[in-house]
């Protein structure tokens, strides 16, 4: 019996001494000792989409030898976007939302502020092309596509701002003759549109052939000079135009002249203008002959040697080759 008892207690020894043993073997491994999560952090803080955009937000653990590393992602509104088990952020509608991302070792969390936008689509002016005078002014207007796009912010730019400016409102200021291109571009996006303008040396007249001179009177701004039955004389609007008149038959307009001064380049500047503007004919004798495109008016364009100024004469294709044309046209000028 006492030979039983002492084998029990070494037996008894010997396993504490083996238990002891390896558990300083575990330790030395670091392998049976749990260590904390003690934070946890994103690659990103906040998140800018559009619908239908997608991201990856990537959690980082702190330890990163942690024991437990499992987490959680949830949205705060998942009508706007949701989080998938991998971080992955899917935008659905216009809107915020934040997406946490929590250990479960700890409670340790982090967070990215999402915002979801409507993505802009598109721009579109109200006018490709314009045609003024030197010294006016014409508002250009800018639609976005899609109405509710989140940023509507557009820039303006002229591509000659000695020819012609434009404003953040998209007010075209014209200083000279010539030609400029006016763009629009969203900040959303860069979609453009452009619109080509021309500038030319003078406003052209009204023309709108069979008017009356009260629809003539309404639409003209500037000075009215001189009126009879046959036509309606008015000031030129800048320094280059002398004068400009309209010629009626019956109280219906069929005609306009406008008369300019032999400025250096001018004539170039009025060719270059009508070539664009019109189809050109040719020229016959000293006169440069154009026709609309919608080809019911002509314009002859040249220079009276009388006078030492350039002309530009605008008439209905029922008038243009009566022999009165110009006669008239020219005949008004004497009344200066």
């Amino acid at each position: 019996m006492k030979n039983t008892v002492i084998h029990l207690i070494v037996l008894l020894t010997l396993i504490a001494s083996v238990s002891s043993s390896c558990r300083k073997e575990v330790r030395g491994g670091g392998d049976s000792i749990d260590i904390s999560v003690t934070e946890i952090t994103l690659n990103n803080n906040e998140l800018a989409l559009f619908l239908g955009d997608t991201a990856t937000l990537i959690a980082t653990i702190l330890p990163e030898n942690a024991t437990n590393k499992a987490i959680v992602w949830a949205s705060s509104n998942t009508f706007v976007a949701t989080v998938m088990p991998n971080g992955l952020v899917t935008a659905l509608s216009e809107g915020k939302t934040t997406i946490v991302v929590s250990t479960q070792d700890g409670s340790k969390s982090a967070s990215c502020a999402v915002t979801v936008g409507i993505l802009v689509t598109g721009v579109t002016l109200n006018k490709n092309e314009l045609v003024l005078g030197v010294n006016e002014t014409e508002t250009l207007v800018a639609t976005i596509e899609l109405a509710n796009a989140t940023n509507k912010t557009v820039t303006w730019k002229s591509s000659n701002n000695n020819v012609a400016t434009v404003d953040n409102n998209g007010k075209v200021t014209t200083l000279a003759a010539g030609e400029t291109v006016i763009t629009v571009e969203t900040a959303s996006g860069g979609f453009s549109d452009e619109c080509k303008v021309i500038i030319a040396p003078y406003r052209e007249p009204y023309l709108t052939f069979g008017a009356s001179k009260t629809t003539v009177k309404n639409y003209e701004t500037r000075k009215l000079i001189e009126e009879n039955d046959d036509y309606l004389l008015y000031e030129g609007e800048n320094k280059d135009v002398v004068e400009v008149y309209y010629l009626f038959d019956f109280n219906k307009l069929w005609g306009s002249c406008v008369w300019l001064k032999n400025t250096s380049g001018i004539g170039n500047r009025i060719f270059n203008f009508l070539s664009e503007k019109y189809e050109y004919l040719g020229k016959e004798e000293e006169f440069h002959r154009f026709i609309s495109l919608d080809k019911k008016m002509y314009i002859l364009f040249g220079f009276e040697d009388e006078w030492n100024e350039w002309v530009v004469l605008y008439a209905d294709e029922d008038y243009f080759f009566k022999s009165s044309f110009r006669t008239k046209g020219l005949k008004k000028s004497q009344s200066r």
